[in-house]
């Protein structure tokens, strides 16, 4: 249930329909108004109104600090602050819709704070970031659904009010950079974030030497922590925690083990979870992605992971961890990096196939413009690779005007596998920073490198985090160049010279009788991934025939004695000598209806 503070104009009971209202004290006094249990469209709410039943507090004079106080008691998922104000910005002309992201704050003598008294002590609370940028973010959604236009960003100024302000104020706020006036939202949005609410920490990630104040923390790589799988992805984590919420709620007595929830029910989205995050798939990861792939081949999937089989043209009959990897998991991902994550979660967890197929349909979308996306920043990374003495450089670093911040990581990956070199893409973000994605190849430890470089050049960079093969960073424009020294000198210092070597591990080879369709599905419907790598088989084939497709991939024709078979080497438009060893794994590839063997080629042997 979410709050809703209505202010001028918006008094409330004329659109929502009150089941209750309730009387409450605080600490700091009575709130401005009771509380006002009902629905708006169909959905719960509380309301509250901010400037009294009467209308009777002017903005200066509202019990701020009782109204945020009383809120904080109800189990709510947010605050939702309504007001009336004075647009600056051209696209804010009467009757303009605004969700502001940012503010500045022109009042006087309110009372902006919990924490002011030796008792209570004194609490800094970050306002980098004033409104809850994901709430924000549904509420933008909610406006595209309705089809009404709304401005997604702007600075509120917040001034002391009642009185409007004078032009030459207006003026000023203009030159400040403000898009709107208004005298109520300031202090709200800081006595929200004082008062915060008691959270439960799940994670999987290295944990850093401080961890965040939490009611509980849980992760599997947490020092002491005797849970024996330490590679569960982020929803793997919270499966476990459900599972013994479950348990704890069961043994007191909430529901029995044939009333209980049948958590088995979320095992797809777990298994989908697990192969997208790259987590290593030890026995415990193989066992949920199994349990997974059964219920979709089964067809007892969710409907927005069938919309998403669907809009990849991939059969859930013989759903795999790769289909996972390389269509599903690109799909749902491909909203973060360019639009908005709420696409993809409301994809998955929506019970309506209407509504999945339509979520399914954009995400199919947005991911074919970060293809096209990709590539353009692909060759403009290419360019710089071809510049770079790559057999004397030990780490890469970089940056192009090209580069979105959500696509880096797919960059880094490419560049890579390409150069066998830890890599670091960055791109520039609106607050005038740096964001880094980097990958990294088998003995090389990003995260522990990004850690060295932040102790041996303090203050580098901003944040950090992530695993062994792939971590994130943040650093300051002006330090791009100190970075990519400092990233190069510390992995120079500490990787062995060993692991530049590109070493390609094979299981030996095929007799081309052996290179069925049997085969491939026994190897289709096997659990592969990070650290549980599909068999790679090589042998020695004569290219009769070899096609670049769309001046990046070979579609080669292949002969093994005797045999002829289709084979595709991606990302790779250089030819092949006509006697080549490939190292290859045997698929197939569905086209039109039609199901053919097709190797695809991993390397060459140079």
């Amino acid at each position: 249930m979410y709050a809703l503070i209505g202010g001028s104009g918006f008094e409330g009971n004329d659109v929502i329909r009150v089941t209750e209202e309730v009387e409450m004290t605080t600490p700091y006094g009575a709130p401005s108004a009771p509380i006002v249990f009902g629905t708006l469209g169909g959905v719960e709410i509380a309301f509250l109104r901010r400037h009294g039943v009467r209308h009777e507090y002017a903005p200066h004079r509202v019990p701020y600090r009782a109204n945020l106080w009383a809120l904080s008691k109800l189990k709510l998922s947010g605050v939702i602050a309504v007001g009336t104000v004075g647009g600056i910005a051209p696209a804010l002309g009467p009757g303009a819709l605004a969700v502001p992201d940012q503010l500045i704050d022109y009042t006087w003598g309110r009372e902006v704070t919990y924490f002011d008294s030796p008792e209570t002590g004194v609490r800094h609370v970050d306002m980098t970031w004033p409104f809850d940028r994901s709430l924000s973010r549904r509420l933008v959604m909610a406006a595209g659904r309705l089809g009404v236009a709304v401005e997604e960003k702007g600075v509120y100024a917040a001034t002391q009010g009642p009185r409007l302000e004078t032009a030459a104020e207006v003026e000023r706020m203009r030159r400040d950079g403000a898009d709107m006036i208004g005298m109520t939202l300031y202090p709200e949005c800081a006595l929200a974030r004082e008062l915060g609410m008691k959270v439960v920490i799940t994670d999987h990630h290295l944990p850093a030497d401080d961890t965040p104040p939490a009611v509980a923390i849980v992760n599997p790589n947490q020092r002491g922590c005797g849970f024996p799988s330490k590679s569960l992805a982020g929803v793997g984590v919270i499966f476990y925690v459900l599972l013994a919420l479950r348990a704890r709620l069961r043994d007191e007595g909430a529901f029995t083990a044939q009333t209980q929830p049948r958590l088995n029910e979320l095992v797809d989205l777990v298994a989908l979870g697990t192969v997208a995050d790259v987590v290593k798939l030890d026995k415990n990861n193989r066992i949920l992605v199994s349990q997974g792939l059964k219920r979709i081949r089964e067809g007892r999937t969710h409907p927005g992971i069938a919309a998403l089989f669907n809009v990849a043209r991939c059969s859930m009959g013989n759903a795999s961890a790769r289909d996972f990897g390389f269509r599903i998991g690109p799909r749902i991902n491909a909203a973060g990096r360019l639009a908005t994550m709420e696409y993809g979660i409301e994809c998955l967890l929506t019970d309506d196939p209407d509504r999945a197929r339509h979520y399914a349909e954009a995400l199919n979308q947005i991911n074919q413009e970060r293809r096209e996306l990709e590539e353009e920043m692909q060759h403009a990374a290419d360019l710089a690779v071809a510049a770079a003495d790559i057999e004397h450089v030990h780490a890469l670093s970089l940056l192009d005007d090209s580069f979105n911040e959500g696509v880096v990581g797919l960059v880094a990956s490419r560049i890579k596998e390409k150069v066998h070199r830890p890599t670091v893409a960055f791109a520039r973000t609106a607050e005038g920073e740096l964001k880094g994605s980097g990958r990294s190849i088998p003995g090389i430890h990003l995260r522990d490198m990004l850690d060295l470089v932040s102790k041996t050049e303090p203050g580098l960079i901003l944040r950090f985090g992530g695993h062994a093969m792939a971590a994130g960073l943040t650093i300051q424009e002006k330090d791009y160049d100190r970075f990519a020294r400092a990233f190069e000198a510390v992995v120079a210092e500490h990787a062995d010279p060993a692991v530049f070597e590109r070493n390609v591990l094979i299981d030996g080879g095929l007799a081309p009788d052996e290179i069925s369709e049997r085969l491939c599905q026994t190897l289709e419907h096997g659990i592969w991934g990070q650290g549980f790598e599909a068999p790679l088989f090589a042998n020695d084939f004569r290219v009769v025939r070899q096609t670049v497709l769309k001046d990046a991939h070979l579609k080669l024709s292949l002969e093994l004695g005797g045999q002829r078979f289709e084979g595709i080497f991606f990302r790779r438009n250089a030819p092949l000598l006509t006697a080549s060893r490939l190292a290859y794994r045997p698929t197939i590839n569905e086209f039109n209806g039609r199901r053919l063997i097709q190797l695809l080629v991993e390397a060459v042997e140079s």
